[in-house]
């Protein structure tokens, strides 16, 4: 009966050392070999656009944000990355979004921990005005 509970605590503590020891890997994971590719990098408000990724651990939670990591900021989540690590989203641009440069943030998740915190540039165009009142125009009709 000890040896049997002795064993237990080994193989307990040997699984929380395994947790611990990824969920540390992933925390130094550098932004550079997660790779987050916006395609495209730029349109106007609503554009689609697809977000792509790699390197995390398997099976991570990913959540992704626009210009802030906060719920007006909310994009969306992949529950998963791939077993590989590698993810894909499609949002829309945010009907507000101002012209500019914009950050898209992919968050990697372990269970309710951080990993890691990732962003690319997004460029809203600026629309141009298609309607405008012409007085040249409308003196001609």
């Amino acid at each position: 009966m000890r040896l049997r509970m002795l064993l237990i605590m080994v193989i307990a503590v040997m699984a929380f050392s395994l947790l611990a020891t990824s969920s540390a890997f992933a925390q130094n994971l550098p932004c550079t070999s997660v790779n987050l590719t916006l395609v495209p990098t730029h349109g106007v408000a609503g554009t689609s656009v697809m977000a792509t990724g790699g390197n995390l651990m398997g099976n991570t939670e990913t959540e992704f944000y626009w210009d802030t990591i906060d719920a007006p900021g909310f994009l969306g989540q992949v529950l998963s990355s791939d077993p590989g690590g590698d993810f894909s989203f499609s949002f829309n641009v945010p009907a507000g979004a101002t012209a500019g440069v914009h950050q898209v943030t992919v968050r990697g998740l372990f269970g309710n921990e951080t990993l890691v915190d990732c962003s690319a540039d997004f460029t809203v165009d600026a629309t141009v005005q298609t309607d405008a009142y012409s007085p040249a125009l409308a003196a001609q009709g």
